[in-house]
């Protein structure tokens, strides 16, 4: 027996907000702009800025600029969003390089310079690489929920950004940031469409990271022309 089944009253609850939800869509967005000359990308292990500085910290992103509050991160999650990013970049058109290539270009970078903030040593990956752009992001917390699926005791919550930066000048043609609290609906009705994706649970902090980073890449720019082979 489902738990539709066993319990009605849910999967009319559950039904009516999929009517409401639809009723309050937002309108189209706009598509996302196209970059020229933008085939090669480099993506970067995420950077665990909390290892990096400690939990319970305010930090300043070499990324965005932004501020976080740095906190625990879950084991392999970061792995996780780093592999979410790549396959989701490599589905747009982009010929991504990552893993082996980014820890070659790291070492070689490395090598190359006594000392340079994240940012300047994504840029010299990206050039030893021979990438065109390079996309460098950081977690800062990525902290499980305390409970099961409904009946949690704390949301999962997470912090990152990321951004993607030109290699020939260093601009930045893309970036994000991402740091929030899993949200009862009564806090959030705007955000019906995740309360039923997630069919009302409380979702594991890696489910919760993947959907939020999956959300900021719908506005990311799309190459011009095939991927380079």
């Amino acid at each position: 027996m489902t738990r539709a089944e066993k319990y009605p009253a849910i999967a009319v609850f559950m039904a009516f907000l999929a009517l409401l939800a639809a009723s309050c869509a937002t309108p189209a967005a706009t598509p996302p702009r196209t970059l020229p000359g933008m085939n090669t990308v480099l993506v970067t292990p995420f950077v665990d800025m909390s290892a990096l500085h400690g939990p319970g910290q305010t930090v300043r992103s070499p990324v965005t600029g932004g501020v976080f509050t740095t906190g625990p991160v879950a084991e392999g999650v970061s792995d996780e969003l780093s592999r979410t990013l790549i396959a989701q970049v490599a589905a747009l058109g982009y010929t991504v390089s990552a893993s082996d290539d980014a820890e070659g270009a790291r070492s070689l970078a490395v090598a190359s310079k006594k000392s340079m903030s994240e940012r300047d040593l994504a840029l010299e990956m990206g050039r030893k690489s021979g990438a065109d752009g390079v996309i460098i992001g950081c977690v800062y917390r990525l902290e499980e929920r305390v409970g099961a699926n409904y009946s949690a005791e704390k949301a999962a919550s997470a912090a990152f950004d990321a951004a993607l930066i030109r290699v020939a000048d260093g601009a930045v043609l893309w970036s994000a940031r991402f740091d929030e609290a899993q949200k009862p609906l009564s806090d959030n009705l705007l955000d019906m469409s995740s309360f039923l994706k997630r069919r009302g649970t409380w979702v594991t902090v890696s489910d919760f990271a993947k959907d939020a980073l999956t959300k900021k890449l719908e506005g990311f720019p799309r190459p011009i022309g095939p991927a380079k082979q």
